[in-house]
């Protein structure tokens, strides 16, 4: 896995492949970096679809469609636990982005949990 060093520090931890990178990281794996639309040293990376995608994802869809945590097991990396959390801190209109869930539910993207952002990303329901 190749490493940049960001301009800037992470503002906040995330979870990648299975790795935690806090707060206050420099240096992250150039898929996170580019996920994320990071800047890397002086230049921005070209990211292609970024993390908060639109309301249509049917990842996204099926977070704020959920009635209780069960129906959010099948997502990847979500599991009981997480569902759980999820389900309490969803706001009354749904999560904005994938990204604003982040921002909401910050621990299920770190030990015990196992939700990656980049595997919820592209999930199709089977």
């Amino acid at each position: 896995m190749a490493y940049v060093t960001l301009a800037k520090p992470l503002e906040r931890t995330y979870s990648w492949h299975g790795q935690i990178f806090p707060a206050g990281a420099t240096q992250v794996p150039e898929s996170l970096a580019t996920v994320l639309a990071l800047a890397v040293g002086d230049e921005a990376v070209d990211s292609g679809p970024k993390v908060d995608a639109p309301l249509s994802s049917p990842a996204l869809t099926a977070i704020n469609a959920a009635a209780t945590y069960e129906d959010l097991t099948p997502l990847p990396g979500i599991g009981s636990g997480a569902a759980k959390k999820i389900i309490k801190a969803r706001p009354d209109s749904g999560f904005d982005s994938l990204q604003h869930l982040a921002e909401l539910v910050p621990e299920i993207f770190s030990s015990p949990y196992a939700a990656d952002l980049a595997t919820l990303q592209p999930w199709e329901p089977a």
